[in-house]
């Protein structure tokens, strides 16, 4: 019900963190406004997400994951050109996982999806770099531009200049190498 009505307000864009865990209702309400959809995965819920995440292998398990809520996507109407996937970095994940995750981004471009990453001020820059909250712009900072030289193509961020900036030198890096 919030998505639809933000939709009918003029947003362009749903964030669904649940990675439709709720079910395919929300398909629907973006096929209806004709909006992108950010498909993110997560593990558990954020009231768990952090009680004992475990994977056998990060990346496969996440890739198959939106392999298969791609595929249900697909087959209720919305294609590949409004979908975002987001590998839910700090969502269900270990330090060990998110550092695969940003390592391994490129795999998920096989997807023919826009990868979104989101390491923004995250948590698991406290835990590597042991700086507080207001001091993981340097570690934002090279994990996005990490990300798009691994494929990632949108970027969720909080400091927009530094992190435009960033990415604008990643982006001209990447050209000439």
């Amino acid at each position: 019900q919030v998505a639809d009505a933000m939709l009918e307000m003029g947003a362009d864009m749903v964030n669904d963190i649940s990675g439709l865990a709720h079910g395919k209702e929300m398909i629907s309400v973006v096929k209806k406004h004709g909006a992108s959809y950010c498909l993110m995965h997560i593990l558990g819920e954020p009231q768990n997400m952090q009680k004992d995440p475990h994977y056998f292998d990060v990346v496969s398990e996440i890739y198959h994951f939106f392999q298969n809520k791609i595929r249900l996507c697909n087959e209720e109407g919305l294609n590949n050109e409004q979908i975002l996937i987001d590998p839910g970095i700090g969502f269900g994940k270990t330090v060990s996982n998110n550092l695969d995750l940003l390592r391994f981004t490129s795999a998920f471009k096989n997807l023919n999806c826009l990868v979104m990453l989101g390491t923004s001020n995250k948590s698991f820059m406290q835990k590597t770099l042991r700086r507080g909250l207001d001091d993981r712009l340097p570690g934002t900072l090279a994990t996005s531009s990490l990300g798009w030289m691994n494929d990632a193509t949108v970027f969720r961020v909080h400091n927009v200049q530094a992190s435009t900036d960033a990415l604008k030198m990643a982006r001209i890096y990447s050209q000439d190498v």
